[in-house]
């Protein structure tokens, strides 16, 4: 069976969608999904299924709406695209703690590129690779403005992890 990563976007955070990971576990096993992992309460997991990504993000979000009560948005990718992810890294010389990686729920459209770099500190950088969004932070994600405005100037749903995050997820897929 095809193994995926599921990355939640907006749950775990501010006091809402909480979802202690335990429980995600047992739905998403009580919905027919196989070798399912959790990593970390930013809502990251692995797992398998006999379908594909477009199939395995409805199921997912079906799963948790009936059993949480609210619908996340998730990116599904499927274990070779977390490893192309990890391959295509442009900052593999930066701390993996300093790069995010944007994984995005479609290609954008039309990213506002002029804007990304108006706002960016002279010390970031960013790169695009498919549905990946690569962001280089030497100086924390928390006190980037490129950071906290990417998503809509992407112009698409997209939940970010740093490589470190990205490095144990695709290990998880390989095991």
């Amino acid at each position: 069976m095809p193994a995926y990563a599921v990355l939640f976007r907006g749950i775990n955070v501010g006091g809402k969608n909480i979802i202690q990971m335990k429980e995600l576990s047992k739905v998403l096993e009580g919905a027919g999904f196989s070798d399912v992992q959790t990593y970390i309460q930013s809502g990251n997991a692995v797992l398998t299924y006999n379908g594909k990504s477009p199939e395995v993000e409805s199921h997912v979000r079906e799963s948790v709406l009936s059993a949480f009560g609210f619908e996340p948005e998730v990116m599904v990718y499927t274990a070779g695209e977390i490893r192309t992810a990890l391959e295509n890294n442009p900052f593999k010389d930066t701390d993996p703690g300093r790069v995010q990686a944007g994984f995005m729920n479609k290609l954008p459209d039309n990213p506002d590129i002029e804007k990304m770099n108006t706002i960016k500190k002279e010390s970031e950088e960013f790169s695009f690779s498919g549905r990946i969004f690569y962001l280089s932070a030497p100086e924390g994600i928390g006190k980037s403005k490129l950071a906290s405005s990417c998503e809509k100037l992407i112009g698409t749903d997209m939940t970010m992890r740093n490589m470190r995050t990205v490095t144990h997820i695709a290990e998880m897929l390989q095991n």
